[in-house]
């Protein structure tokens, strides 16, 4: 572990204030951080609540603990990064689908973690390596990602994420996203707002807004492309139709990290075709408590008639963002495999 006083993936504590977008934020007090051998874990507070017949959740929580999740993914990154061959990788769905030894270690780190968090509390765990597992009702679902974006990790490149999502019966409520070379951690809680760290700025949580007073044509949008070539050039026929019409197009090589960018206003919006739930369930969330209009999967959400991409973008630009896709032909890059079905109840999945 790091022994710089900065160190992010140490744990932090609560930033206090009310909840909701306007937040008030304290500057945290960071000191050292605990030596290796000793591990300070968010306190196993009581995270939902009866009422009747109905369960409900504590998403502020929830948020805290997906923070500690993803920054504890994110430390067994960077140590493994000091490791000889840390980056080597073998390839899965196509000759440009990376897996290096970090992503199966950073999964791994968030499993043990959470599990000596909840306890006996039942929940399940889903993720890129360990592959999909479904939940009874009402039990937590984490939804997770050791590295998005290993391409550039095995390239050398920062920008990666790690991504973890608390999800219950179709419903996220809480998720974080950790960068292992920055240090920077983004997170919400459903109906909590969205929040910001970056430490070589200032050692203070800041509330996350997407929205930015800019026209289309003066804001950055952001997309991704398959690994499977025969479908990268009609998404890139869409992109190349659109780009007159924006500021100018960021290809990122991380879903995580471009979701993230919208919440904070640095990109006007993002979307991307073929993505598995693992790389969108955290960052969709940040965006939305942003207060960017996001489209989820199989929710018929606003981008659903569109091939049902991965959608989220500033309240101000997301309509004019919808109809240029359209024109584009957006519509003909249909998901390969549908979502599961949901109901789309203002806004939310259900």
């Amino acid at each position: 572990m790091s022994s710089d006083p900065r160190d992010v993936f140490s744990p932090l504590p609560d930033a206090p204030g009310r909840t909701g977008p306007q937040r008030d934020v304290t500057p945290l007090r960071l000191g050292a951080p605990p030596p290796p051998h000793r591990v300070i874990r968010p306190a196993p507070s009581v995270i939902y609540h009866r009422q009747g017949e109905q369960v409900h959740f504590d998403t502020r929580q929830l948020q805290i603990h997906a923070e500690h999740l993803a920054g504890a993914g994110a430390r067994t990154v960077r140590e493994r990064l000091a490791r000889p061959g840390a980056t080597d990788a073998t390839t899965k769905s196509s000759e440009t689908d990376y897996v290096t030894d970090c992503d199966p270690a950073s999964e791994a780190a968030m499993r043990q973690e959470a599990a000596e968090i909840w306890g006996e509390a039942p929940h399940s765990f889903t993720g890129e390596e360990s592959g999909v597992a479904r939940a009874r009702p009402g039990e937590l679902r984490l939804i997770a990602d050791g590295v998005d974006g290993t391409a550039n990790l095995h390239a050398g490149a920062p920008e990666y994420g790690v991504s973890i999502a608390i999800e219950v019966d179709g419903v996220v409520l809480a998720g974080a996203v950790a960068e292992p070379v920055s240090g920077r951690v983004y997170s919400a809680g459903r109906g909590n707002g969205a929040r910001f760290y970056d430490p070589a700025v200032r050692h203070q949580w800041v509330t996350l807004d997407a929205r930015k007073d800019k026209p289309l044509s003066q804001r950055l949008l952001a997309t991704g492309f398959s690994y499977q070539a025969a479908e990268r050039g009609p998404q890139a026929a869409v992109v190349a139709r659109m780009i007159e019409h924006v500021e100018d197009i960021r290809r990122v090589g991380s879903a995580v990290i471009d979701l993230c960018r919208v919440a904070q206003g640095v990109f006007g919006g993002y979307f991307e075709h073929y993505l598995n739930e693992w790389d969108w369930a955290a960052g969709l969330l940040i965006c939305e408590e942003a207060g960017a209009v996001v489209s989820w999967p199989g929710t018929g959400g606003p981008a659903a008639h569109l091939g049902d991409p991965i959608f989220a973008a500033a309240p101000e630009v997301a309509d004019e963002l919808l109809v240029l896709m359209e024109k584009a032909g957006a519509a003909a890059l249909d998901r390969r495999v549908p979502a599961p079905e949901r109901e789309w109840v203002s806004g939310h999945a259900h």
